[in-house]
């Protein structure tokens, strides 16, 4: 909710009204402009005293700033003291599971600062575990044919989710199968040599050895793939619950600043209406926009907090409609600079020639001339492009009226575009053992896994699923050419 003063609301009498007030002491608006930084760049305990100090009277400002500020810092430093010790503890269990990287960054955050340790965590560890991970995965290079190739895949795409896939599952399945060929080619040369001997006992049991292999191998990496499908599953889902709580905490959030601007729009109101509130919910307010407020808004209600009744009540009486206009028209200009058709840049121009009215008007509604065609034209380039389910329902928006297609634009085609997804992941169910792993566990997961999965990771399932064909093609052919050879000296 904005809050909108100006013009008529504010007659002759009462901007005289709110503004006749005593001049303050220096030494008070020294004081209230010290509570207002540390009101700006404290810890959370020191913030909520300083704002506490700055709503009430001078003699609350003035202990505050002589003793308050320094119990409420204390608070926080003890807080952000417990906070580095737990920061303290993480670091050294990623120490003792990191590689070279890791160690070295940990080491030196631990030798730091706490900032240096809140950094390393936030940032440096996961920066320093791709660094190690491409260091393992160039090692790979000089592995087996297998691990080799699919090393050599990971560090080509420049991708630091390739080559994490490598170092954590795709590495295990290269290395099987380079195992897996090296055993059954001895057992298959084997076959060969004992038939080359005569030996149908020798040839019969290193086919039968080399046949045993395969089918272990199989088993394995059925295994070994059912392991990864409950693995990724369980935190697809962990996933999808971390995204529902952090909505849900967004929401909260959202909400309590809607009622927080709610609040200070009517303590401007009653201000407006009696000039006897207008220093303290001047202020009030002022607290309440400098953490909510646009820039110009955040301005404004700073020079509030930090100077004297003047100040407030000239807040109330023309400052704050000042300020908001100038956010507003500034939202109006980055609408006119920005993304949209020239039908809609033009007409943000022409809004911001015009009155303060049509500015407030054009933020609301964002309606404009020619906005049904842009609208009706802005479906069509989504029905093209879109599923089934995506192009049925921007038709049926096409169909209904123009509240329809902007709910479309606004809502439907995401709603839509989910449903299409999920329709192409789930088709894509059955076309491999690696695919399948994978795809359950998109769609055991929250909607944001499916436009992703279906960019790359199916592409990156298939080509596993092409890799395991080739070996087991390979592995079949050997295995058959042992059998072939113990069934020539039978023969």
């Amino acid at each position: 909710m904005k809050v909108k003063f100006l013009g008529a609301a504010m007659s002759a009498a009462l901007t005289i009204g709110l503004l006749a007030a005593p001049a303050a002491s220096a030494s008070v608006v020294e004081g209230r402009a010290q509570a207002v930084g540390l009101l700006k760049s404290g810890g959370p305990v020191l913030s909520a005293a300083a704002e506490k100090a700055l709503l009430g009277s001078d003699e609350d400002l003035r202990v505050f700033l002589a003793d308050g500020q320094r119990t409420a810092k204390a608070e926080d430093e003890r807080v952000l003291a417990a906070q580095d010790e737990k920061n303290r503890k993480l670091i050294v269990q990623a120490a003792g599971r990191g590689g070279p990287s890791v160690k070295d960054a940990a080491k030196k955050a631990l030798a730091g600062t706490a900032a240096d340790r809140k950094k390393f965590l936030e940032i440096d560890y996961a920066v320093c575990q791709n660094i190690d991970y491409d260091v393992l995965t160039t090692r790979q290079l000089s592995a087996g044919p297998e691990v080799r190739a699919a090393a050599q895949r990971a560090l080509n795409t420049n991708s630091t989710d390739d080559v994490r896939d490598f170092v954590f599952f795709v590495r295990q399945a290269a290395t099987e199968r380079d195992n897996e060929s090296a055993e059954v080619q001895r057992l298959t040369d084997e076959a060969y040599a004992a038939a080359d001997q005569g030996d149908a006992e020798g040839a019969r049991y290193a086919a039968g050895e080399a046949a045993a292999v395969a089918k272990n191998a199989r088993d394995a990496n059925a295994q070994r793939l059912e392991g990864l499908r409950f693995q990724w599953g369980a935190e697809a889902r962990a996933a999808w619950q971390a995204e529902i709580d952090r909505a849900k905490r967004d929401k909260a959030e959202a909400d309590k600043a809607a009622a927080q601007k709610t609040d200070a729009a009517k303590l401007i109101a009653d201000a407006v209406a009696d000039a006897t509130l207008a220093v303290p919910n001047g202020r009030r307010a002022a607290a309440t926009f400098l953490k909510l407020g646009g820039p110009a808004v955040k301005a404004a209600a700073e020079v509030t907090l930090s100077g004297d009744e003047a100040d407030a009540r000239a807040f109330v009486a023309t400052e704050l409609a000042v300020a908001t206009e100038k956010d507003d028209r500034a939202a109006v200009a980055a609408i006119a600079n920005g993304p949209g058709s020239d039908r809609l840049h033009q007409a943000a121009k022409d809004v911001l020639a015009g009155p303060y009215a049509g500015v407030v008007e054009f933020l609301r509604t964002r309606n404009y001339p020619g906005r049904e065609t842009d609208d009706r034209i802005a479906v069509n380039q989504i029905m093209s492009a879109g599923g089934r389910v995506v192009k049925e329902r921007a038709q049926k928006a096409l169909d209904g009226t123009p509240a329809d297609v902007r709910a479309f634009l606004e809502v439907g085609q995401f709603a839509a575009k989910i449903v299409d997804d999920r329709i192409k992941v789930a088709q894509s169910l059955s076309s491999g053992a690696e695919v399948d792993a994978a795809a359950q566990a998109v769609l055991d997961g929250s909607d944001s896994g499916l436009a992703p999965f279906l960019a790359s990771g199916l592409g990156k399932a298939k080509l596993r699923d092409q890799d395991t064909a080739a070996h087991v093609a390979r592995i079949d052919e050997l295995v058959a050419g042992a059998a072939a050879a113990a069934e020539s000296v039978e023969q």
